[in-house]
C-alpha cells in the first residue's frame, strides 16, 4: 500500500516531511516567495517525488535550490526526484572513499553541488534570509542552516529529534564525539525557536540540550570507567536511563550500544 506523506507545517511557509519507510528521516520545504527551497531530500525517489508533487502541485511553484546537509545517502537519494536543480553543500562533502564509493554506485550519480562553503554562508533566497554554518561531529561535511528571522534551524543529523514514545539518540557516524559536543554547545547560543531535525519529529531548542546531556553523559562514564574497574561490557550492561533522563527506550535500541563502542574507541584507544 502507498502511504502519502502529509506536510507538517512547523512555522508559516515551512513544511516538514517525515519518511514512513526508512528511520523517520526528514526533508524539509522551504517556500521562499516565487520560489521553493529543499533541504534534504529523503532516501527512496518515490518519497521525493510525493515531496516535489506538493511542490508543484499544491505551491504550484518550482525548486531553485537543494542543500543537503551531509553526504549520507537517506538525506540526498531523493535529489533524483529534482533533476537539473543545483545543490549547496559543504567542502567536505563527498570527502571519503565511503561517500564517493556509494554516491558514485549504480542507484544515483554523483552531482557536483554547485555551491560549497567551509564555515558559514549567508543566502538571500526569495524572501527568506538565511545562514548556512558547518557543523561537524555527526558527519565532517555536516551542515546547519539557520533562518534567524524565523528562528528555525535545520539540523539534518547534528540533532535528531523523538519518536512517539522513544528518544532519538545522537549518532557519530565517520564523525567524532568530540567535535559533535563542540558542535551542540555551538548551537546552543542561537535564538532557536523551531527544529527540524535530521529524522523524526520537530522540537524545539531544548532537543539540543537533551542531545548535549547524553554526549556528556556519555563521555563521563566511558573516561571514568577505568578508575571504576568497569570494562567496556560493564558500561554497556548499564541501562539507557543511566545516560539520559528523556526516555528509557531508543528509537534505534542497538544505537546506544554502538555509540559507547565509539566513545570508547575515541578515549581509550581500543583497549578492553
Amino acid at each position: 500500500m502507498d502511504i502519502r506523506l502529509r506536510p507538517n507545517e512547523i512555522h508559516p511557509g515551512i513544511y516538514l516531511f517525515t519518511s514512513f519507510k526508512t528511520l523517520m528521516v526528514n526533508s524539509t520545504v522551504v517556500d521562499c516567495g516565487d520560489e521553493v527551497i529543499v533541504v534534504d531530500t529523503l532516501l527512496r525517489k518515490d518519497e521525493a517525488t510525493q515531496v516535489a508533487d506538493f511542490i508543484r502541485e499544491t505551491l504550484q511553484k518550482s525548486v531553485s535550490w537543494i542543500i543537503n546537509t551531509h553526504w549520507h545517502k537517506d538525506h540526498l537519494y531523493g535529489n533524483q526526484a529534482y533533476p537539473g536543480v543545483p545543490t549547496i553543500a559543504h567542502e567536505n562533502y563527498i570527502h571519503s572513499a565511503e561517500a564517493q564509493k556509494i554516491l558514485m554506485g549504480h542507484r544515483m550519480p554523483y552531482q557536483h553541488p554547485k555551491l560549497t562553503f567551509s564555515e558559514r554562508m549567508r543566502l538571500t533566497i526569495g524572501t527568506r534570509h538565511m545562514e548556512l554554518h558547518g557543523a561537524p561531529g555527526h558527519s565532517p561535511d555536516g551542515l546547519v542552516v539557520y533562518l534567524p528571522e524565523e528562528k528555525v534551524m535545520f539540523t539534518g543529523d547534528t540533532v535528531i529529534g523523538n519518536g512517539s514514545r522513544r528518544i532519538g539518540l545522537p549518532y557519530v557516524h565517520e564523525g567524532n564525539w568530540g567535535r559533535l559536543e563542540a558542535t551542540l554547545e555551538w548551537l546552543l547560543t542561537f535564538n532557536i525557536e523551531r527544529i527540524a531535525p535530521g529524522h523524526a519529529k520537530p522540537g524545539d531548542k531544548s532537543l539540543i540540550q537533551q542531545r548535549l546531556d547524553y554526549t556528556q553523559r556519555l563521555r563521563r562514564f566511558v573516561q571514568e570507567a577505568p578508575l571504576a574497574n568497569m570494562t567496556k561490557a560493564d558500561l554497556i550492561a548499564l541501562p539507557l536511563t543511566e545516560f539520559t533522563h528523556d526516555g528509557s527506550e531508543a528509537m534505534m535500541p542497538n544505537l546506544h550500544h554502538i555509540n559507547l563502542e565509539k566513545m570508547w574507541a575515541e578515549l581509550h584507544n581500543n583497549t578492553p
